[in-house]
């Protein structure tokens, strides 16, 4: 079945090359979920043809160790698959619509590439709490409320990084400028070279590259 589907999945991938055009949105979700799903697959498949070995480790009046541990990794092989296919779809979908909204809006892809690794890094963690729950069968609730205030901590210590992230989104969302624009930020002015997620760059006049915060940059107030 894991050839078979992986055939198929190389012989679609292959249409565009052969056809001269770019690939489609069904062809980009194919190639990234390809290797997940050998994955999940082969771990099923694996657990499937030695379930009936499993059933010789069963002793009378007592559950079957051995088949509940293989199960557990059978579902803990399962979750990581799923976990990765979800995280190779919206890298694949952050690289597309990157790539299609740099031709109409130059600052619009910087909020695809703020949204795309946001949602890559909740997968990440949610993958992480799941993965760690499967193996250990702690409830992870009552363990990330008590997080809580180290949370706050953290949160106080980076309240500059977090300012400039907002600013980042006001950026994007109010386009105060935008890139190979000509403006003047407090004492500075050139033309607009990056922008970033903590900063924005300008190239003065003179030569000179100078990097102001974003939290800086909307606060002082901008020139166009």
């Amino acid at each position: 079945l894991d050839r078979s589907i992986r055939w198929y999945i190389r012989k679609r991938l292959s249409r565009p090359a052969e056809e001269q055009r770019e690939e489609t949105w069904k062809e980009l979700l194919l190639e990234a979920a390809s290797k997940p799903l050998s994955l999940l697959i082969v771990v099923y498949g694996v657990y499937a043809a030695v379930s009936p070995l499993l059933e010789h480790f069963a002793r009378p009046g007592t559950t079957n160790i051995v088949r509940e541990v293989a199960g557990g990794f059978a579902d803990l092989g399962g979750t990581v698959a799923i976990l990765w296919l979800l995280y190779r779809m919206l890298r694949s979908a952050e690289t597309e619509l990157r790539r299609r909204v740099s031709a109409h809006a130059r600052v619009d892809d910087l909020l695809v590439t703020i949204v795309g690794r946001s949602l890559r890094i909740v997968v990440i963690l949610l993958g992480g709490i799941l993965v760690v729950q499967n193996l250990t069968g702690l409830e992870m609730g009552p363990l990330l409320a008590s997080l809580g205030l180290g949370g706050l901590a953290v949160a106080l210590a980076a309240k500059d990084s977090i300012a400039n992230f907002f600013g980042t989104l006001t950026i994007i969302f109010d386009h105060p400028f935008r890139l190979g624009e000509h403006i003047r930020v407090d004492k500075y002015e050139g033309v607009v070279e990056a922008i970033g997620f903590r900063s924005t760059r300008i190239r003065t006049f003179d030569g000179a590259l100078v990097s102001i915060p974003n939290e800086k940059a909307v606060n002082s107030g901008v020139e166009n």
